[in-house]
């Protein structure tokens, strides 16, 4: 039997039994974040000097949590793959 894996940077690449509505959903939760994301950007550029600078520390924190729970997950799943394999 030959050794699946799952690439960090290829999320679609049909491994594992996923199909096409898993990816049309991965896809959709994709493009809501970046609508948030620049929402969030324009209402941070329009803000008066003083706000953006609160409002850029919490975004930052934000931002590292999120890289650091996903950094996490990933290194989760790929230890919980090896142990099946």
């Amino acid at each position: 039997m030959p050794v699946q894996s799952i690439h960090r940077f290829n999320p679609f690449a049909l491994q594992h039994g996923s199909n096409l509505r898993t990816h049309e959903k991965v896809q959709e939760i994709v493009w809501y974040v970046e609508s948030r994301f620049w929402t969030i950007l324009s209402k941070m550029s329009n803000a008066d000097q003083e706000h953006q600078a609160w409002m850029k520390n919490l975004l930052h924190r934000e931002l590292v949590c999120l890289a650091f729970g996903l950094s996490n997950l990933a290194d989760i799943l790929q230890s919980f793959l090896s142990y099946l394999m």
